[in-house]
């Protein structure tokens, strides 16, 4: 039998939390409205208690009672049965049933006796002793639907205080996998960043650089894109005479050299091996060539610290001079243009 993994046992006790919390809540709906229902039902048992003394008075000072004889009649009913005016519920409790039918039937030995009462006033002690017993009856069976629903409202406390518990569960499970995802998210950039960027030189890599000059639209007309190859002269006699730790330094060197003279709005990459591009946008042909003057100031600062010096070929090519081209082909074009300087500079000072 092949073994659960932590995370999918994660995933199916969150499952079976999520519907024991849904089960809960549906519980505890019903257990609301069924106390909502006992709250009723101990409103209208508390009634017909007051009534009875109400029609014993009455009987007593002359008058018929009978609108709340019939009332009292339809309460009890409908108490036993659920049905008629009132729409009870039946609770169905065993003690209140218990006190309930003996309620009911003394309720009708009661309505007796007044009936004789009204015939014969020497029924008045009977009449009054029967109302007192009927009373304390009444009473216990109040007390009895009380006590029933006092018995589902703590049970309804041991259900809320499950589904806070559940909740609480619920919400630190997907809290503790809402920091696994910050913290995979958080690893997948550095991913992503490591993917693009060189690790010798700290520019983006080649993969970015491609990505960089991927649009094959024609640059719009007006749109001034400056794009710049470099490439180093002596890094191959570096390797050879001092190391490739040198010659590893030599590239940064140079790489430095290239962050410190861009401006905003300026792209730069190792491209591969000893070659480096620019992408500049929004540049003229005069801030195009600023670029590159700084460049050498750096370079020259950065010759003047060290044994090895920097030495490289350049070229540029703006989109205003090269109209209908896509960034690729003008990165082409100043490719060309470096490749001339470097046979310029090889035919003066010959062969690296």
């Amino acid at each position: 039998m092949a073994k659960i993994s932590r995370t999918n046992a994660i995933t199916i006790l969150r499952s079976i939390m999520l519907i024991a919390l849904i089960v809960l809540i549906g519980v505890m709906m019903y257990d609301i409205n069924d106390i909502q229902g006992d709250a009723k039902l101990i409103n209208y048992a508390g009634i017909v208690r007051g009534g009875s003394q109400m029609v014993v008075k009455d009987e007593f000072a002359g008058h018929h009672s009978d609108k709340m004889i019939k009332e009292i009649d339809g309460i009890l009913e409908g108490m036993r049965t659920g049905g008629g005016q009132y729409n009870f519920k039946v609770l169905k409790d065993d003690d209140f049933q218990g006190h309930l039918y003996t309620e009911t039937a003394q309720w009708n030995a009661l309505k007796k006796i007044v009936y004789a009462y009204r015939k014969d006033a020497s029924k008045k002690t009977e009449l009054y002793n029967n109302s007192e017993q009927f009373f304390d009856t009444a009473n216990a069976t109040v007390k009895a639907a009380e006590n029933s629903s006092n018995d589902k409202a703590d049970a309804l406390k041991a259900i809320e205080f499950l589904i806070l518990i559940m909740l609480i569960l619920l919400v630190s499970s997907y809290l503790g996998r809402g920091r696994q995802m910050v913290t995979l998210i958080k690893k997948n950039r550095k991913l992503d960043r490591m993917a693009y960027i060189d690790q010798g030189t700290g520019l983006p890599n080649a993969r970015r650089c491609l990505e960089r000059l991927s649009d094959e639209r024609p640059i719009e007309p007006g749109v001034s894109i400056t794009c710049y190859m470099f490439d180093l002269n002596n890094l191959k006699e570096t390797n050879d005479e001092y190391g490739h730790e040198e010659g590893n330094l030599l590239l940064a060197r140079f790489a430095s050299c290239l962050k410190r003279s861009t401006t905003d709005h300026t792209f730069v990459g190792r491209f591969g091996g000893d070659e480096f591009i620019a992408v500049a946008v929004g540049l003229n042909a005069e801030q195009a060539y600023d670029f590159l003057d700084r460049l050498d100031q750096n370079v020259e600062k950065s010759n003047a610290e060290s044994k090895i010096k920097i030495s490289f070929a350049r070229g540029l090519a703006m989109s205003l001079d090269h109209p209908g081209l896509n960034i690729r082909s003008l990165m082409d074009a100043a490719d060309k243009a470096m490749y001339q300087d470097k046979m310029t500079q090889k035919s003066s000072v010959g062969d690296y």
